[in-house]
């Protein structure tokens, strides 16, 4: 059961695809379903056709799941980054909200996978890590691979498992970044069989930055992340790994652009507590700050830095 705040919010979101192929979406607009290609579109059918698409969504303490349907958009879907962007029709009395989303999928920042693994309809989550982007081309491999076991041109590789593998059904779920607590990417399977099995990245999702560039209508829904209180644990802890604090830091100083007085305050706090050279110059500049609720989040700052 998920009953963490943000994301229980997030997995509100989620739905389970069944026809054509099991597999798993997210609402990305108040009509749009964003998933992978390779789950809404059946073998050999017609890439330019309008395709049908079935969901399952599972409302919050309820067990009779609600069909959903709608259509394939193609001019908004692109079946080289394995993306599928799907016009869905709510039945009446049901409404389901847009996952939060964001381009924040810079390497290194935890992440949870959400999906519903074949033949379950239990929601699942499986940890993991943003690897650096992987810009690689269209390749097939020799041996057991099928043709839907491809890497595609620009994929974001990101490796979200541990100790376990991540279950077949998971595609077209959203990969969240624990850090911003917003959808950074679509989950697109794990590693090809037959390539560098022991070596990471494990698993493969695409940026959010490609859904929106084959599906401009998704532009407004993809918005810089917001700093705020009960994001600071986990940005101080991914600080703290090996080689995060400059980029972590780097982050959230660029946050800061915005009139938002109650974001600066928690943007100074989270600088304030992971220090350094680059967060004390901006907390002590944030000790002027015009507004009075930043400035008093600088002042905390301050001290978390020993002055």
């Amino acid at each position: 059961m998920i009953d963490n705040g943000y994301r229980m919010e997030i997995a509100r979101s989620v739905l389970k695809v069944v026809e054509p192929y099991e597999g798993s979406a997210f609402m990305a607009a108040p009509d749009m379903v964003a998933s992978c290609w390779h789950v809404c579109v059946a073998e050999g059918a017609d890439p330019e056709a309008a395709h049908p698409v079935v969901f399952w969504y599972y409302p919050t303490g309820e067990q009779a799941p609600v069909a959903l349907r709608g259509d394939l958009l193609p001019d908004q879907s692109d079946e080289e980054h394995d993306l599928a962007v799907v016009r869905v029709r709510l039945p009446a009395g049901v409404a389901i909200p847009p996952a939060r989303m964001s381009p924040d999928d810079e390497a290194g920042y935890p992440v949870i996978a959400m999906g519903f693994p074949d033949q379950q309809s239990e929601l699942e989550e499986v940890d993991g890590v943003i690897f650096p982007h992987h810009p690689v081309k269209r390749m097939r491999f020799e041996g057991d691979v099928t043709a839907r076991e491809v890497l595609r041109i620009d994929t974001r590789a990101v490796g979200f498992y541990r100790d376990r593998d991540v279950p077949s059904g998971m595609s077209g779920g959203p990969l969240v970044n624990k850090a911003t607590q917003t959808v950074v990417a679509v989950v697109m399977g794990k590693k090809p069989r037959g390539l560098q099995p022991h070596s990471p990245p494990d698993g493969y999702a695409i940026s959010l930055r490609h859904l929106v560039n084959c599906s401009p209508k998704l532009s407004p829904y993809v918005r810089p992340a917001t700093v705020h209180g009960s994001m600071v644990e986990v940005l101080v802890e991914t600080a703290n790994q090996p080689g995060m604090r400059g980029p972590v830091v780097d982050w959230v100083i660029r946050q800061m652009a915005t009139p938002d007085s109650h974001h600066r305050h928690w943007c100074y706090i989270v600088l304030g507590s992971i220090g350094g050279e680059a967060a004390e110059i901006v907390v002590s500049r944030g000790l002027f700050d015009e507004d009075e609720l930043a400035r008093m989040g600088a002042a905390r700052a301050w001290e978390l830095l020993g002055h």
